[in-house]
């Protein structure tokens, strides 16, 4: 049940930042959308769910990012832009609330984590 949450939250999330006045741009340039969802998905897995160690290790193997930084640094985000992209994120997460709230409530935990994480980069903003 909480696979599908992510898998729907991610799949609703990418086709609004896609079309977003601000940030759509950095989406747009995604050549194959169908490789590039799984690899969000699995990186959500990672964060969102109580996986075993061996799950875990598939999930890895699979293709995640390990340093969330790194692998964005080349879209040359501007601060305003990660803004926007919390304010996207919420309007998703809150139009699927009812689906699992509590997952949803720690997605939004984490969400707030990841902004911290990216307004503080002292390489993202160069």
């Amino acid at each position: 049940m909480k696979k599908e949450v992510i898998d729907i939250v991610i799949r609703d999330f990418y086709d609004l930042a896609k079309s977003d006045f601000l940030i759509g741009y950095h989406f747009r340039h995604i050549k194959n959308f169908d490789t590039h969802i799984p690899k969000i998905q699995r990186f959500w897995y990672l964060i969102l769910l109580d996986l075993s160690s061996q799950e875990k290790k598939e999930v890895v193997t699979q293709g995640v990012p390990k340093n969330v930084i790194n692998s964005h640094e080349y879209l040359k985000i501007k601060p305003g832009e990660v803004g926007r992209w919390i304010v996207l994120f919420e309007q998703i997460l809150k139009k699927h609330h009812d689906r699992h709230p509590i997952l949803i409530n720690q997605w939004r935990t984490e969400i707030i984590k990841f902004q911290r994480l990216f307004l503080s980069s002292p390489t993202l903003f160069k």
